[in-house]
């Protein structure tokens, strides 16, 4: 306990910045993204399945009749049914998250620190609107945010990642991205020169990942912790 703590101290130390996800790092969800859910739910398969997943996670979409606009414009063909299934999924999502346990506490924590707080996330408009109902107290103690959603691209690509620094004002080096992916978390943060915290929340999603870590396959974060609180650990 006093090695581990001793790492997140030093860690936190060497850094002016944190940038930190928001699903199943601040906030739990469902277990399915809403990406996936519309690409099962019309059975897209390939070239089709990657457009409207991007479609999805990458506009800024009002309301649920927006999201089938978008569809039919993409060549999908709703029916009353789809359309039914299309504005549940958005409704539901709106209510869908779950503060994690010690999230604000960490948070409140970084920012007693003097860390520049930014969000980095993979998200629609729906479920963030659910992470600011459900945490108005993080929203407001972030410096910024770079959501996929609103800038039209999303993690790993490198452009979400400089953006980010360059709203930060601060040199990659003395950032330290906090997320539970590997590869759209910790690795492109890494590529990046960030430091680096791995939040193990859904282990089970991250087997690959922790078999090329524990292997030296791939590359190791400065910090592997089992919840965002364990970020406190220096107090």
């Amino acid at each position: 306990m006093g090695h581990c703590t001793t790492r997140t101290e030093k860690l936190l130390d060497s850094v002016d910045g944190v940038f930190l996800d928001i699903g199943s790092t601040l906030v739990m969800g469902p277990h399915v993204s809403p990406n996936k859910e519309i690409v099962g739910h019309f059975a897209l398969e390939g070239e089709a399945a990657s457009r409207v997943s991007r479609l999805i996670m990458c506009t800024n979409f009002g309301a649920a009749a927006d999201v089938c606009n978008a569809l039919t414009t993409n060549g999908i063909v709703l029916n009353s049914s789809d359309r039914e299934f299309v504005s549940k999924l958005w409704s539901d999502q709106e209510d869908a998250a779950v503060p994690i346990e010690g999230a604000l506490e960490t948070v409140q924590f970084l920012k007693r620190s003097g860390k520049k707080l930014g969000l980095l996330s993979d998200i629609w408009s729906p479920y963030y609107r659910a992470f600011t109902q459900a945490c108005p107290e993080i929203s407001d103690l972030v410096d910024f945010c770079v959501l996929s959603f609103e800038v039209g691209f999303k993690k790993p690509d490198p452009a979400f990642f400089e953006l980010a620094i360059s709203k930060s004002g601060l040199t990659p080096a003395r950032i330290l991205m906090v997320g539970d992916t590997y590869d759209k978390d910790i690795e492109p943060a890494m590529a990046a020169h960030m430091k680096t915290a791995w939040v193990l929340s859904r282990p089970e999603r991250e087997v690959a990942a922790l078999v090329g870590v524990i292997q030296n396959h791939w590359a190791r974060p400065d910090l592997t912790v089992a919840q965002i609180s364990d970020l406190q650990a220096a107090t």
